[in-house]
């Protein structure tokens, strides 16, 4: 009896043992998957707090990390032409409105410029005003066939006097010339292709046929182009250098002068 209850303890004890033996090799695997689902989810976590970060990043601080490049333009040198030998125009001879400037059109006057122009060609005793500028060679002189180029380019025509004119396309009269620095003033036309002068002269005499600052404001575009091309210097009608203020002194002569025109044709 004792054996066998002997035997009875043995063989509950052993299958207490294989079933332990079982659940627990089954366990492993469901532990182990557990695992790698927390760490799973751990990163997920991880990966979901990174992505945040990234997406609500401040925008000024990530501007500031990317930086983007310089890039340098050719306004610097103030032109857009093509480059050539002699030196660019330099930024300072250009002249706009300031503030506080007048502008005088046609339209708000009781005359146009057209007007005041077909009266002083008729002979009426009307305000004038000579506008000059000089361009000097610093080296060397001006090849007559380099003043053709120039012309060509400028749209100016020789025509009377034997210098070159820009020509208002509605009168047919010329706006201001181009003569040659030195006196008579005029150029040999039958031998452009030996003539040589050490500059060159744009001059009006107001009242133009177009209106008196447009007059003004072409002589300096067209001056400060043959400038470029030749290597010029612009000097005034006292052969002073001319500067940004000088040129804007004139331009404010110029307005005047067009006030003056005004009350001269109010008393016709």
């Amino acid at each position: 009896m004792d054996a066998d209850i002997l035997r009875l303890v043995l063989f509950i004890l052993g299958a207490a043992f294989v079933a332990g033996i079982y659940f627990w090799d089954k366990r492993k695997p469901v532990d182990s998957r557990l695992a790698r689902k927390r760490v799973s989810r751990k990163a997920s976590r991880h990966d979901s707090s990174v992505f945040d970060q990234v997406e609500h990043r401040d925008p000024v601080i990530e501007k500031e990390t990317i930086s983007e490049p310089e890039f340098q333009t050719e306004k610097q040198a103030g032109l857009d032409i093509e480059p050539v030998s002699a030196e660019p125009v330099a930024d300072e001879l250009s002249f706009t409105a300031q503030p506080g400037d007048v502008a005088v059109d046609d339209d708000s006057l009781s005359f146009s410029s057209t007007d005041a122009f077909q009266e002083f060609e008729a002979g009426t005793d009307l305000p004038t005003k000579i506008l000059q500028i000089n361009l000097v060679m610093r080296n060397g002189e001006i090849s007559g066939q380099m003043i053709l180029d120039l012309a060509a380019e400028m749209n100016l025509e020789l025509g009377e006097f034997n210098i070159f004119h820009r020509m208002d396309k509605k009168t047919n009269k010329s706006v201001f010339s181009m003569a040659n620095i030195v006196e008579p003033g005029s150029f040999d036309k039958v031998h452009m292709d030996t003539f040589k002068t050490p500059g060159l002269t744009l001059f009006s005499q107001l009242p133009a046929p177009i209106d008196c600052v447009k007059v003004y404001s072409e002589m300096v575009d067209v001056a400060k182009r043959i400038r470029y091309i030749v290597g010029a210097e612009l000097k005034d009608s006292s052969h002073s250098v001319m500067t940004a203020q000088s040129i804007e002194h004139e331009r404010e002569a110029v307005v005047q002068y067009k006030h003056k025109l005004h009350l001269a044709m109010q008393s016709l």
